[in-house]
């Protein structure tokens, strides 16, 4: 899919849903991210985007494009960012999830590491977990 592509409601809904189901799922199995770490994440991620629009030798890259996006919304890069942190927390919690998910593949398989068989196998256990979460997930429409 493309950026100039349309989305419909209706994929919008399933994502939102599909997002908090990994986050309730790795929580409930203990992979939520520490405070810390998703501090230092966001650290390091503002420190990326500072030192990529000051890199006059990276013309092409989207950073400036970034920032100007976050100083439209009336914040400072350090409020943006620190207002973030919740999500990140989220998304790194979920990263969590899929990574115990790998691993647990990797460890019933005999496929070498990185083999595209093994990757594979991976990305599709992820896969029907997500499917599995979203048909069980009580979902109240309002």
């Amino acid at each position: 899919m493309s950026a100039r592509d349309s989305v419909s409601d209706s994929e919008v809904k399933d994502k939102i849903i599909e997002y908090n189901v990994l986050w309730q799922e790795a929580k409930k199995r203990g992979f939520e991210a520490s405070m810390e770490e998703t501090q230092e994440y966001v650290n390091n991620t503002k420190q990326l985007l500072e030192k990529s629009v000051n890199d006059s030798e990276n013309i092409s890259n989207n950073s400036n494009m970034i920032v100007e996006y976050i100083t439209a919304t009336g914040k400072s890069l350090d409020e943006f960012f620190a207002d973030s942190i919740p999500e990140y927390q989220k998304m790194l919690s979920i990263g969590n999830l899929r990574q115990s998910i790998y691993n647990e593949v990797a460890n019933k398989s005999t496929e070498e590491t990185n083999s595209p068989g093994l990757i594979e196998a991976q990305q599709k256990a992820f896969e029907s977990l997500k499917q599995e979460l979203c048909k069980a997930a009580d979902i109240e429409e309002l």
